[in-house]
């Protein structure tokens, strides 16, 4: 795994390009298996490659992995805070919601 200055806490920031002329390959964080925990590098690869990955489902998943991290040393108000650092485009009650929301969709 590429460890670099983007780095905050043991937790890699998702980016994506926002223009749509460029590319996403272009981001150094773009190809990091960020379900580390849940799949190895080759499926993250193969599934990502193959296009069958939700970004904003994994956006989220990393979040709540993120806030449960942050949330060791600071308070709930503060780990929100550096989330929107790592996620300026997210206001707060969106990242609050976000964290807050069951990730079972069970029904």
């Amino acid at each position: 795994m590429n460890t670099n200055s983007t780095q905050m806490g043991g937790v890699y920031p998702l980016r994506r390009a926002m223009q749509t002329d460029q590319k996403v390959d272009t981001d150094p964080l773009a190809n990091v298996n960020l379900l580390s925990d849940l799949v190895s590098d080759d499926v993250f690869q193969t599934l990502q490659e193959q296009g069958l990955l939700n970004d904003k489902a994994i956006r989220d998943y990393h979040i709540r992995k993120s806030f449960k991290e942050f949330r060791k040393d600071m308070s709930t108000s503060e780990a929100i805070e550096k989330l929107q650092q790592l996620y300026p485009y997210l206001q707060f009650d969106t990242l609050r919601k976000i964290v807050y929301q069951l990730t079972s969709k069970k029904k």
